[in-house]
């Protein structure tokens, strides 16, 4: 059989319908089996300009050539109901939002898929406006002129007026009469913004700026120059050519002076007039008269010319001591010009005060004389000043120190004291020095007078004279100053004052707090005798405990109404006082918010305040972040931090009893009170509480559609807009296409068809709002998601009731939905949550374990749907650990295993591992963490393990004493990473290394491990010597040795006579020494020895030798 291969050409010239065929044939077999290629998608997102047009793009990369693509798309948190499912790589029509994607690839049998998200925001097209008025080429009516200030206009139109406009492309509105007209302008996504605009019959007069002169730039005294500015008002324009005639008229007779200047062109808005004038010795004036291009003329009022120059003076003070520096203020002298003091009080140098003096000065203004730190001398002053063109003028003046008299006061020491106190203070000065100089008797009885109480005065300069006798006294003071003051003080008897009450409103409605005091002194007991019938004690209820340090009592937390209390003072003085605490609950209408066209006013009248301290102050607030819930400043929008006291700086201020009118300012808006409750000094309470909320936004703003599938009708569509009522609701688009349904004044619509819709709101003013949306995906009006159960972890001895604070549980329900305009409240059963009654504070307490808690949500402003959600209270328990928390880790092994107490859910080690034992194999602190499991909640305990290196010593020592027959010690000295005991038979062991009381001989020391981690050994000699031997042939004791010296035959011993003359040395191994010298028998006498040990050490003694 042959094979041919045909390629190129040859295909389609031999054999073309074959080699076609087999070629479409094996492209299809391999794509149909081949494996599909890893894709990745790319979104690009245009974010929601207009209401619903937001959009996304999809892009494919590294597609499988062939293959097809289908994208199902949802609208995030729902990720169970796409809101479409299409091959098109485009998708229209979206509001902002999260959304997620998932492209599938298939090819025959084969698919793949790619999930991606993509966020779509909204930027709301802004539109801002103003409008003007020209009135041009003096044609009969005015043309009005509408500037965009921000985003695009498309159309604009007049609806209302003397003449209406149909919707037109030009911004420009040509021959209109006088009068109000309301404008509208839509932009590029179709809404509209509006404004009121009053076109004047008659541009009318304009208006002339007051002059402006100046002869200080070229010194002329012959000429000034005169400037003013004329300007017609908002939207009207100057008509050229423009005629100014200047009519000059002296005030000595003199004929006037007619000047004419003429401008062909100029600023449409606003032209500067200047003309030069002559000027003599008596005041001018001018007029100003002006004839437009349509000859329109218009005549000012008479303008004066060469003011009169004037002097005066400011006598600045220098605290403490009254003192001045001198300030000399000249005005209209022609510079240079100096100035001359013909009359000063004796001491005063001008140049001293002043180093310019006496000039040339060279412009008008403030002359100084003297410095905060300079006082000029007090007196009569006169100056003279002399100007470039020779006026003269003269100012007389007096400078008068300031004088303060001093404050003094005497009081008595209560309870019917005979002595009392004296305070003496003078203002904004320090007391040096103070003698008594009159005194009563008593008090001169022990005290010589003039008596220097100098040593009274405290640290701010005040004197203070305590427990002196009462009476009157005359003091002599002196100041820091040098000042010297007398003052007479009397201290007075004692009289009986009454008790105080006084109540404040607390920051829970309809209760408040009672401050009682004596002014006496401190109360010692206090009992409340009547109460309101909320009160839940038994009257008469002793309040003495009450009372704090300071003997003033302090109670909180009472219900509204009046209380009497009947007490006793320090003095013994019984008195009754009664007081009121007020309802602090503000009425609910205390705002008012009033739509405007454009704007809205706001009042603020709250009858209820703060009757001890401060009175309440008020904040209005802007929301900032609806998913958090965060406020802020209305304009600049600084954050303010719940539970702290509102500022300018985050909040801005109202006035109680005040309207703020025209505000502009968009959003959702709240005004709170803000008071403090101090009962008790040491209870200060930040008391908090908002009195309304109401949203604003500029001509119509449609928020939202909501798909009310809880409503009357399953397919009801909500449309949520704002604006100045009564709103008008329409359908002017389906699904592309026009469409028209008018809804009237109902914000419901029903029977809508599936499909895009465009809706179409207007309000009162003729503001125009609009919204795209698919009622197909629309949201619920309220989604209660499971927030999941509240599990709190509790010691197994432990009750198992316990507080929970269901507000952790909101932002769970809510999810993505707006805390600012969602509410979830809570109830103990589900009947209670359907009807919205009986809920619970949400710092609850259970009452069983456990126990359902029902959530209902609703929507704050539009309170047609609600939903429910039910979640379990649980308190769960800890575990019990027992696990040994001690390990040794003993240096001659690897590792010590240490185990976690069996029976749990979970164990987390900080070595990172999970299992219920490990082997730890460095020593050091180590922790696990051992879990109970509770529907997903793990209660889990901290446990802290040790692990401690431990093992035989590295290196030993033996201190050893011996040489004596029963008294030898050893020390052993041992050092390593274990702790040890010490024993000498391998049997019993002591903490003490010390052993004393030994015999010589042969011992072995033992150091062994306390935690079991191994023992060490070592032999030892301890030795004595013979005190005396016998060689005389008997056959004992012949000879003198050491006994067990042999265990160090290392050693030397050496014998010598009592001159030190050496008459042997040996060995321990050697018989030992017989008493002879070169074998001669030395005599019975005593002798001497010298051991030198293996360690250096040297033992020297002496022996007898007996014959």
């Amino acid at each position: 059989m042959e094979l041919l291969l045909f390629t190129g050409d040859s295909c389609f010239k031999n054999y073309k319908s074959l080699c076609c065929f087999l070629f479409v044939f094996l492209a299809f077999s391999v794509s149909a089996y081949a494996q599909l290629q890893d894709f990745d998608i790319e979104i690009t997102v245009s974010d929601e300009t207009c209401n619903g047009n937001g959009s996304m793009l999809f892009t494919i990369n590294n597609a499988t050539p062939g293959s097809g693509f289908e994208y199902t798309v949802y609208k995030l948190p729902d990720q169970t109901n796409p809101i479409s499912i299409s091959s098109a790589n485009t998708l229209g029509s979206l509001a902002e939002g999260e959304y997620k994607v998932v492209a599938v690839q298939s090819l025959g049998q084969e698919s793949n898929t790619e999930i991606a998200q993509a966020t779509i925001v909204k930027i709301p097209a802004p539109l801002d406006f103003y409008v003007s008025a020209t009135n041009q080429a003096c044609v009969e009516g005015a043309n009005m002129i509408v500037t965009v200030t921000e985003g695009t206009g498309v159309l604009y139109e007049i609806t209302s007026g003397p003449v209406v406009r149909p919707a037109q492309n030009s911004n420009v509105f040509e021959g209109l009469p006088a009068g109000i007209y309301i404008v509208r302008v839509f932009n590029e996504c179709g809404n509209a913004d509006v404004t009121t605009y009053t076109l004047a019959a008659s541009p009318g007069p304009p208006a002339i700026s007051a002059p402006e002169y100046n002869s200080d730039v070229n010194g002329d005294c012959d000429t000034v120059t005169v400037v003013n500015t004329i300007s017609y008002g908002e939207g009207i324009a100057i008509t050229y050519p423009l005629t100014i005639e200047y009519t000059f008229t002296p005030s000595n007779g003199e004929p006037p002076t007619v000047i004419e200047q003429t401008f062909e062109s100029g600023d449409s808005i606003e032209l500067s007039l200047s003309q030069t004038f002559s000027v003599g010795d008596s005041e001018y004036s001018y007029t100003l008269k002006i004839t437009d291009g349509c000859n329109s003329e218009y005549t000012s009022d008479a303008m004066s010319l060469n003011p009169e120059a004037s002097i005066s003076h400011v006598p600045n003070i220098i605290l403490p001591c009254g003192e001045h520096y001198l300030t000399i203020s000249v005005a209209n002298f022609v510079p240079p010009f100096t100035i001359n003091f013909t009359d000063s009080p004796e001491g005063f140098d001008p140049t001293a005060f002043n180093n310019t003096h006496p000039g040339p000065f060279n412009e008008n203004g403030a002359i100084i004389y003297g410095d905060p730190e300079t006082a000029v001398p007090e007196g009569e002053y006169a100056v003279e000043i002399i100007d470039h063109c020779g006026n003269t003028m003269s100012y007389e003046f007096e400078i008068k120190d300031e004088i303060v008299e001093p404050s003094a006061g005497g009081s008595n020491n209560d309870c019917y004291s005979e002595f009392g106190r004296i305070a003496v203070a003078v203002p904004d000065r320090k007391i040096v020095s103070a003698f008594v100089i009159e005194a009563p008797d008593d008090y001169e009885a022990s005290n010589t007078l003039p008596k220097d109480v100098s040593a009274n005065i405290n640290n701010n300069g005040n004197l203070i004279l305590t427990n002196i006798p009462k009476g009157e006294y005359k003091l002599k003071i002196t100041d820091e100053c040098g000042k010297e003051y007398e003052v007479t003080v009397v201290i007075p008897d004692f009289e009986e004052k009454d008790f105080l009450a006084s109540s404040v409103s607390s920051c829970i409605e309809n209760s408040g707090g009672i401050r009682v005091s004596s002014g006496n002194g401190k109360l010692t007991s206090l009992t409340m005798t009547d109460a309101p019938a909320e009160f839940d004690q038994t009257l008469p209820f002793d309040v003495t405990n009450y009372i704090d340090s300071t003997g003033i009592f302090f109670m909180d937390g009472l219900p509204a109404g009046s209380y009497t209390f009947t007490g006793i003072d320090i003095c013994g003085i019984e008195r009754t006082v009664s007081v009121n605490i007020k309802d602090s609950s503000s009425a609910g209408n205390a705002v008012t918010f009033v739509r405007n066209c454009g704007n809205y006013d706001l009042s603020l009248t709250d009858n209820v305040t703060n009757n001890l301290g401060d009175p309440p102050t008020y904040w209005l607030q802007k929301l900032i972040d609806p998913q958090t819930n965060i406020w802020g400043h209305p304009v600049t929008g600084v954050i303010f931090t719940e539970g702290t006291e509102p500022t300018a700086n985050n909040s801005m201020s109202l006035v109680n009893g005040q309207t703020l009118t025209a505000l502009e300012y968009e959003g959702m808006f709240r005004v709170i009170k803000y008071f403090e409750n101090y009962v008790s000094p040491q209870n200060i309470k930040s008391c908090f509480g908002a009195l309304s909320t109401f949203e604003y936004t500029d001509g119509v703003n449609v928020k939202s559609v909501y798909n009310l599938s809880c409503y009357q009708n399953s397919n009801d569509i909500y449309v949520d807009a704002t604006g100045l009522a009564p709103l008008h609701y329409s359908v002017i688009n389906k699904d592309d296409m026009p469409f028209s349904l008018d809804n009237g004044n109902n914000n419901i619509f029903s029977g809508l068809d599936p499909g895009k819709y465009e809706f179409l709101v207007e309000d009162a003013c003729g503001f125009v709002g609009k919204i795209e949306v698919d009622i197909r995906q629309l949201p619920e009006l309220t989604n209660a998601h499971d927030p999941g159960d509240m599990v709190l972890c509790v010691n197994v001895t432990d009750s198992m009731i316990s507080e929970f604070d269901l507000q952790t549980q909101t932002q769970l329900i809510l999810e993505n939905q707006p805390a600012a305009i969602y509410t979830v409240t809570y109830y103990l059963s589900e009947e209670d949550a359907e009807n919205g009654i009986n809920a619970i504070p949400t710092l609850h307490t259970n009452t069983t374990n456990p126990e359902t808690i029902y959530a209902r949500l609703i929507h704050n402003h539009i309170p047609l749907c609600h939903d429910v959600v039910s979640f379990q209270l649980r308190l769960s328990e800890y575990p019990e650990i027992k696990m040994k928390k001690d390990y040794i880790l003993c240096s001659d092994d690897n590792s010590v295993t240490v185990s976690a107490d069996q029976g749990y859910n979970s164990y987390e080690w900080s070595t990172g591992e999970t299992t219920r034992t490990v082997k730890i194999t460095q020593p050091g602190s180590y922790w696990v963490k051992i879990g109970n499991m509770y529907d997903g909640i793990v209660c889990a305990k901290e446990a802290t393990i040790t692990v401690t290196l431990s093992g035989p010593p590295d290196t030993w020592s033996l201190d050893i004493q011996d040489w004596t027959d029963n008294q030898n010690s050893i020390i052993i000295n041992a050092s390593g990473p274990g702790s040890y005991e010490y024993s000498l038979d391998n049997d019993t062991y002591q903490d003490n290394p010390y052993f004393n009381g030994l015999k010589p001989g042969i011992y072995t020391i033992y150091i062994r491990d306390k935690n079991g981690c191994g023992v060490v050994s070592e032999e030892l000699v301890l030795l004595n010597y013979p005190k005396f031997f016998t060689p005389n042939g008997d056959g004992i004791n012949e000879k003198w040795r050491l006994e067990y010296s042999w265990f160090e035959p290392e050693a030397r011993i050496f014998v010598y006579d009592r001159y030190g003359k050496l008459l042997s040395g040996f060995t321990p191994t050697d018989p030992g020494w017989d008493g002879t010298f070169n074998g001669k028998p030395l005599p019975a006498t005593d002798y001497w020895f010298v051991v030198i040990r293996k360690d250096g050490k040297v033992h020297k003694g002496h022996f007898s030798m007996i014959r």
